[in-house]
Protein backbone atom coordinates (compact mmCIF):
# COMPACT_ATOMS: atom_id res chain seq x y z
CA UNK A 1 0.00 0.00 0.00
CA UNK A 2 1.41 3.41 -0.97
CA UNK A 3 0.16 5.19 2.17
CA UNK A 4 1.83 2.54 4.33
CA UNK A 5 5.16 3.25 2.65
CA UNK A 6 4.70 7.00 3.13
CA UNK A 7 3.83 6.46 6.80
CA UNK A 8 6.94 4.34 7.38
CA UNK A 9 5.56 0.79 7.59
CA UNK A 10 8.58 -1.47 7.95
CA UNK A 11 10.77 1.46 9.01
CA UNK A 12 9.69 2.04 12.60
CA UNK A 13 5.92 1.92 12.10
CA UNK A 14 3.36 -0.87 11.91
CA UNK A 15 -0.07 -0.75 10.30
CA UNK A 16 -3.12 -1.84 12.25
CA UNK A 17 -6.77 -2.17 11.24
CA UNK A 18 -9.53 -1.28 13.65
CA UNK A 19 -13.24 -0.57 13.68
CA UNK A 20 -14.42 2.56 15.46
CA UNK A 21 -17.97 3.38 16.42
CA UNK A 22 -19.15 6.26 14.25
CA UNK A 23 -16.25 5.88 11.82
CA UNK A 24 -16.31 2.26 10.66
CA UNK A 25 -13.24 0.37 9.48
CA UNK A 26 -10.03 2.38 9.86
CA UNK A 27 -6.30 1.99 9.40
CA UNK A 28 -3.78 3.49 11.79
CA UNK A 29 0.00 3.60 11.95
CA UNK A 30 1.69 2.85 15.26
CA UNK A 31 5.29 3.70 16.10
CA UNK A 32 7.31 0.72 17.26
CA UNK A 33 8.82 1.08 20.75
CA UNK A 34 12.32 1.12 19.27
CA UNK A 35 11.43 4.30 17.33
CA UNK A 36 9.71 6.32 20.06
CA UNK A 37 11.61 9.32 21.41
CA UNK A 38 9.59 11.23 24.01
CA UNK A 39 11.93 14.20 23.75
CA UNK A 40 10.78 14.94 20.18
CA UNK A 41 8.02 17.48 19.54
CA UNK A 42 5.94 17.99 16.39
CA UNK A 43 6.10 21.21 14.45
CA UNK A 44 3.27 23.64 15.23
CA UNK A 45 1.90 23.45 11.68
CA UNK A 46 1.73 19.63 11.86
CA UNK A 47 -0.20 19.70 15.13
CA UNK A 48 -2.64 22.22 13.67
CA UNK A 49 -3.07 20.07 10.55
CA UNK A 50 -3.97 17.08 12.76
CA UNK A 51 -6.41 19.22 14.77
CA UNK A 52 -8.15 20.50 11.65
CA UNK A 53 -8.65 16.93 10.46
CA UNK A 54 -9.82 15.70 13.85
CA UNK A 55 -12.35 18.52 14.12
CA UNK A 56 -13.59 17.93 10.57
CA UNK A 57 -14.18 14.26 11.33
CA UNK A 58 -15.97 15.01 14.60
CA UNK A 59 -13.49 13.49 17.02
CA UNK A 60 -14.56 13.72 20.68
CA UNK A 61 -13.70 16.86 22.65
CA UNK A 62 -11.49 14.94 25.10
CA UNK A 63 -9.38 13.66 22.18
CA UNK A 64 -9.08 17.18 20.74
CA UNK A 65 -7.96 18.45 24.14
CA UNK A 66 -5.24 15.77 24.27
CA UNK A 67 -3.94 16.91 20.89
CA UNK A 68 -4.16 20.57 21.91
CA UNK A 69 -2.07 19.86 25.03
CA UNK A 70 0.91 18.59 23.02
CA UNK A 71 3.87 20.94 23.08
CA UNK A 72 5.23 21.90 19.67
CA UNK A 73 8.24 23.45 18.01
CA UNK A 74 8.39 26.21 15.46
CA UNK A 75 9.72 24.68 12.22
CA UNK A 76 13.28 25.99 11.74
CA UNK A 77 13.00 25.70 7.94
CA UNK A 78 11.32 28.98 6.88
CA UNK A 79 10.35 27.77 3.39
CA UNK A 80 8.75 24.58 4.68
CA UNK A 81 7.06 26.48 7.52
CA UNK A 82 5.40 28.92 5.09
CA UNK A 83 4.41 26.14 2.68
CA UNK A 84 2.92 23.92 5.38
CA UNK A 85 1.01 26.73 7.10
CA UNK A 86 -0.50 27.59 3.69
CA UNK A 87 -1.58 23.96 3.39
CA UNK A 88 -3.16 24.08 6.85
CA UNK A 89 -5.06 27.24 5.91
CA UNK A 90 -6.26 25.72 2.61
CA UNK A 91 -7.55 22.63 4.40
CA UNK A 92 -9.13 24.74 7.14
CA UNK A 93 -10.92 26.82 4.47
CA UNK A 94 -12.13 23.70 2.66
CA UNK A 95 -9.80 24.31 -0.31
Amino acid sequence: MTLGKIEGVGFGYSEISLSLSGFGDCVSYIAEKSHIDDSLRPYDWYKEFVLVGARFHGFPDEYLKRIESIRTLCDPDPDRRVKEWKTVEMVRAGY
